[in-house]
């Protein structure tokens, strides 16, 4: 087995040239302490590298532990939109099923569903990257297209159906959308 072949089951997939430099100090002070560097001075010398290895090593860790607590507060926000999307959506007067006026006059109204789903919009502008941001801004548009042109009464002419059949795969179309570029951000932020 060669000594690359050793390195590259120590290091890590990702590594900066401080920790790198470490680690070359770090094997050198190994070998020189192992071939008989003098012994007084050897401990002093190792506890030294030790300690500025370690500072380093500290340093790295605490940065990937910020990329998993972002990463972990994302997920969170991402199963909020997911959950506050759905919840507008399955609130609707379905055809066939029997809906109080109170429940009509929430879904037809900007009811608590709603509103719960802007405050999560908007914390996903805050913190999410853009092209995060451009998808959940247009599964918005489309769920307040959606909401618009909702029929009140439930009578719904023949090319009105076909405009709300396009209208609802829009919709649904820009919910996929929006989950996938969640996915994908999520994955990025745990892999960079």
């Amino acid at each position: 087995m060669s000594w690359m072949t050793i390195f590259k089951y120590l290091l890590p997939k990702k590594i900066g040239p401080d920790e790198f430099l470490i680690f070359v100090l770090g094997a050198g002070l190994a070998l020189i302490v192992l071939q008989g560097f003098d012994s007084e001075t050897a401990p002093y010398i190792s506890a030294i590298f030790l300690a500025i290895l370690g500072s380093f090593s500290y340093r790295w860790q605490k940065e990937v532990d910020r990329k998993n607590e972002i990463a972990a507060e994302l997920r969170n926000l991402f199963a909020e939109f997911a959950e506050a999307s759905n919840s507008v959506y399955y609130s609707q007067p379905f055809i066939g099923v029997d809906f109080s006026e109170v429940e009509k006059k929430e879904f037809y109204s900007i009811g608590t569903k709603e509103q719960h789903f802007g405050i999560v919009r908007d914390k996903i502008t805050l913190l999410a990257p853009s092209l995060v941001v451009e998808s959940v801004k247009r599964h918005d548009k489309a769920m307040r297209t959606w909401k618009i042109e909702f029929t009140k009464d439930g009578n719904i002419s023949i090319e009105r159906k076909a405009k709300m059949n396009e209208i609802i795969n829009n919709y649904h179309t820009s919910y996929e959308i929006a989950l996938t570029e969640m996915r994908k951000c999520v994955a990025d932020k745990i892999a960079g």
